[in-house]
């Protein structure tokens, strides 16, 4: 079997966790499945959450489930997260700063906390056993990207280094 085997890493990162404090928003400790799917899909040029036309269902309708493309076309790959900070731990930090778009009260600064990761740092794997999988793993060769890949947010770029084709062998635990 073969997979393609990269570094990702940043100088920060952000995740969001879904509970909200008055104080500041947290983040997940660690990169999460639909975070590397969404980041695959910003290479392939794959649609995400925010191209997605959502249909409002009407009363007594039935809900389909419809996800953004990247998922759709992606949630198969068969993945590995390896962390590579000191003991599989990544410092974290709250950073304070403005927003002043005019969401803040009276239209004036509304001051974001969120708490961010330091320098995270994983070796990423990918089977290489469909198509997409193929794709992704010839545009990562070639270091080629349709749209930016970022970690979490688009303040925090990522950096893809020592991208390789490595053979995997299949173990037992005994």
């Amino acid at each position: 079997m073969k997979a393609v085997k990269f570094t990702l890493s940043g100088k920060n990162a952000f995740f969001k966790k879904p509970e909200v404090n008055t104080y500041y928003y947290f983040t997940f400790g660690q990169i999460h499945k639909v975070a590397l799917l969404g980041m695959f899909g910003a290479i392939l040029g794959y649609d995400g959450y925010a191209q997605k036309k959502w249909t409002k269902i009407k009363k007594g309708q039935s809900i389909v489930k419809e996800y953004p493309e990247f998922y759709e076309k992606l949630n198969k790959l068969h993945i590995s997260i390896v962390p590579q900070n000191e003991r599989g731990y990544i410092p974290k930090k709250v950073q304070l700063f403005n927003n002043s778009v005019g969401y803040g009260e009276q239209g004036g600064n509304l001051i974001v906390k969120e708490q961010w990761l330091e320098n995270p740092k994983w070796d990423i794997y990918v089977l290489i056993d469909c198509d997409k999988a193929e794709k992704l793993a010839d545009s990562l060769k070639q270091k080629r990207c349709v749209y930016m890949p970022y970690l979490g947010k688009n303040d925090h770029p990522a950096d893809i280094k020592n991208v390789q084709i490595v053979e995997l062998e299949e173990t037992t635990c005994q």
